[in-house]
């Protein structure tokens, strides 16, 4: 079966590849300027709590990799299983749905970490990154994944009713 995403799917997982790369990039532009010792945690508002070896600022950029490979594998994944419980029609609705959740959720995220790296090598000891960064990743998150649960169940309901159409008549 051959898979056919919306386009904004395309966008966000090219924004998600920007992200990543300008993530190594800024890393090694600003490599050689950094002290031994950086901010690597953030509290809610916004604080430095949490400092380290320079060479812990690479975490991000690789966890950005692990992240979006993981969401992207899953979408097979998640594919084979609508298959396996709905049919074709409905099956690529939820799957392309899907898709663009994870893409939303990838571009969101590699974003935020971009905003961390940024201000891991930017921040001085006692300055902060403002706290409506944090709000609006962390509200977004949760906000698309409660668009999705509610978006989703509402296809399955209309496939479930529709199908109990058809057999009462």
């Amino acid at each position: 079966m051959k898979y056919i995403l919306p386009k904004h799917t395309y966008y966000l997982d090219a924004i998600s590849y920007f992200f990543m790369l300008a993530q190594i990039v800024i890393l090694l532009l600003y490599w050689k300027g950094l002290d031994g010792r950086v901010p690597i945690h953030f509290n809610l508002l916004g604080s430095p709590d949490g400092y380290g070896s320079k060479y812990v600022l690479w975490i991000l950029p690789i966890v950005s990799i692990l992240l979006f490979a993981g969401l992207k594998s899953f979408r097979f994944i998640k594919f084979n299983r609508y298959l396996a419980k709905f049919d074709k029609q409905l099956s690529m609705k939820l799957y392309k749905l899907y898709c663009s959740w994870t893409s939303l959720v990838s571009a969101l995220t590699l974003f935020f970490f971009f905003i961390l790296l940024y201000a891991s090598i930017q921040i001085q000891p006692l300055e902060k990154i403002p706290s409506y960064i944090i709000i609006v990743y962390f509200g977004g998150l949760i906000l698309s994944v409660i668009v999705y649960g509610i978006i989703e169940s509402s296809c399955k309901k209309k496939d479930i009713n529709s199908k109990q159409k058809r057999v009462a008549r």
